[in-house]
């Protein structure tokens, strides 16, 4: 019931702003990883494929809400960076959910041509499901930087990494001591990737045929 609600909630927030102009779609591909207490530190370890779909709305030119359904996988491979769990592993995958505000540094218009590139981060609130290999539900705090590029005029590209800390010390099925408090909690996933995002002109005015 809890999981619905949340999942209610973000198309609720989705739905609100609906009728904004500039809205975008896209798809995002790339690869996931695990850090924890198995994985302290170590970038790209145990990679594993990771693909989503983007809803985007752009409110102004810097300010956009970013909503995302991402398939993610985890698992620990062959090389344990902390010896103390050589012995352990674990594998995962799951449908996460969030939603993120998202901020241009650049001011980011794709039919403008000379503002047509951005810095950009983002941050928010993520919901993950389970598919395979865990039976939690997980409430997690998403936040990424990333850079964009319009291509055309309904057209763009970007890539983006995006780190997951997680409200749970289970990810790994691994407790720390401690681990029953948040502060104690280190688990996190995290991914990095292209994505491609479609322009819709829902605004007679935001169109390039009205363009002067």
């Amino acid at each position: 019931m809890k999981k619905l609600r949340l999942v209610l909630l973000i198309a609720v927030i989705s739905g609100g702003v609906s009728g904004q102009s500039k809205m975008a779609l896209g798809l995002s591909a790339g690869t996931s990883w695990y850090m924890g207490d198995i994985n302290p530190s170590q970038l790209f370890y145990a990679p594993s494929p990771a693909a989503g779909a983007i809803f985007l709305y752009n409110f102004t030119k810097r300010w956009a809400l970013r909503n995302q359904v991402s398939y993610i996988n985890l698992k620990t491979g062959a090389n344990k960076p902390n010896p103390y769990y050589a012995a352990s592993s674990f594998a995962a995958s799951f449908m996460q959910v969030d939603s993120r505000v998202e901020f241009n540094f650049a001011p980011f218009v794709m039919v403008e041509r000379k503002k047509a590139f951005s810095v950009y981060v983002n941050a928010g609130l993520g919901y993950t499901m389970p598919l395979s290999g865990s039976s939690r539900n997980m409430l997690t705090f998403p936040f990424a930087v990333g850079m964009k590029y319009g291509l055309t005029k309904m057209l763009g590209i970007g890539i983006e990494w995006m780190a997951n800390k997680t409200f749970t010390d289970k990810l790994d099925k691994i407790e720390s001591p401690g681990g029953s408090s948040i502060i104690h909690h280190n688990d996190w996933y995290t991914s990095f990737g292209c994505f491609l995002i479609y322009k819709i002109f829902d605004n007679p005015g935001d169109c390039p045929a009205y363009k002067q």
